[in-house]
């Protein structure tokens, strides 16, 4: 379906019903399409599951290929072809100084990264024409956040796999690449995301496109860091890991520990819930061994004085453990750092808590750094509670 509106906002008319059957339309756009226009004002459509395609659209239909032209079928290679590509879904296309930027989800290979093969990543290929041949890039980001082990092995600290979707651009001198990550235990709820790249482009024919891979961060547009003295939902942790590695079993994850809950609301926000916006996206399953990062906080802004606490909003589950807060690393022999301890006692378990601590060591942190806090239960099969909002604040 393709609609058109003088507004960007709506409100929008198809425009390419089928003459004869009100409940169908017509065209050659198929799976996640997308749409190019170029320089010269030549419109061109991407699209494609598995199999990917392009062509030159005709400007009067907006749904059609230009009379004369035909799609280009395998416009890169697919996962079930020979070839880097690999392509799966989500077509994107860019066009950067002469270059243009093909922006797709694609299927790794089976060992690759260290991990088993997944299509929750963002790839990158680039030609000098809009309809290749094309040039294989790399990856732009790779959702299951991936880290090396002190063993050389790798693991995901984030969701294990899923579909991502997304694309890159320049705002203010920067590109970013802006995509969605998977929470939850299945494949349908999705967290738009955002991260700083890198994109150089040597002009000329047969020039090349470098794009850096983005990070999975907490930050979003904060890229100096978050704010440390702001309470942030919990729901924005870049790891979550738990005594065990998590899995994905299509289409559910299998957590051992910690990972963040979707929730919604429907209606009149006016009429929403009082603690909404408290209980939204929070982190539950935090058995005992569970580790919950955010990457970064801006512990520049410190005070010198190193009068600072911790705070934490949960809902306790009444069992006893204890939450280490950790910077640099969530292991002291990682070069992890100790700020604090909370300690879990029987609690009520009727109504969320805010759980306050002074921190410590602040004077061996410096910069933009990780914080990690580390789940600890005396019974190690039940969670601790879920998690609400984290942050630091100035002691009074």
């Amino acid at each position: 379906m393709v609609a058109k509106s003088s507004r960007p906002d709506g409100p929008f008319e198809v425009c390419n019903w089928h003459p004869t059957n009100p409940r169908e339309t017509v065209g050659v756009l198929g799976f996640d399409p997308a749409v190019f226009v170029d320089d010269d004002g030549k419109v061109y459509g991407y699209w494609g599951f598995e199999t990917s395609y392009g062509g030159e659209m005709d400007p009067s239909t907006m749904a059609s290929l230009l009379p004369g032209t035909e799609a280009v079928k395998d416009m890169v290679s697919s996962r079930k072809q020979e070839g880097d590509f690999r392509f799966f879904e989500a077509s994107s296309m860019r066009k950067i100084k002469d270059k243009y930027v093909f922006v797709y989800s694609r299927w790794t290979k089976p060992g690759e990264f260290g991990l088993e093969d997944t299509n929750y990543t963002l790839a990158y290929a680039y030609s000098d024409q809009p309809l290749g041949p094309f040039v294989y890039g790399g990856t732009i980001i790779d959702a299951r956040g991936r880290e090396q082990q002190p063993d050389g092995t790798v693991r995901p600290t984030a969701t294990p796999g899923g579909n991502t979707h997304g694309s890159i651009l320049e705002i203010g001198g920067q590109w970013y690449v802006f995509y969605h990550r998977q929470i939850g235990t299945d494949e349908f709820a999705r967290q738009a995301m955002v991260a700083p790249i890198t994109v150089e482009v040597t002009e000329g024919p047969g020039g090349k496109v470098v794009i850096s891979e983005g990070e999975l961060t907490s930050e979003g547009f904060q890229t100096a860091g978050l704010d440390l003295f702001q309470s942030y939902p919990a729901g924005i942790a870049s790891h979550y890991t738990g005594p065990k590695v998590s899995v994905h079993q299509y289409p559910n994850k299998l957590y051992s520990g910690s990972y963040i809950k979707p929730t919604y609301f429907e209606g009149d926000p006016t009429k929403a819930p009082s603690d909404l916006v408290l209980r939204s996206n929070p982190v539950v399953n935090n058995t005992s061994g569970s580790i919950i990062g955010y990457k970064y906080f801006n512990f520049s802004q410190a005070p010198s004085n190193g009068k600072v606490d911790f705070e934490l909003c949960m809902l306790p589950s009444g069992i006893e453990g204890s939450v280490a807060i950790m910077a640099v690393s969530p292991d002291a022999n990682r070069g992890g750092i100790l700020l604090g301890t909370i300690d879990l006692r029987k609690a009520n378990i009727l109504q969320p808590v805010t759980l306050r601590v002074p921190i410590t060591n602040l004077n061996r942190v410096h910069g933009k750094q990780p914080l990690y806090l580390v789940i600890t239960a005396k019974d190690e099969a039940v969670s601790i509670g879920d998690i609400y909002h984290v942050g630091f604040v100035r002691q009074q």
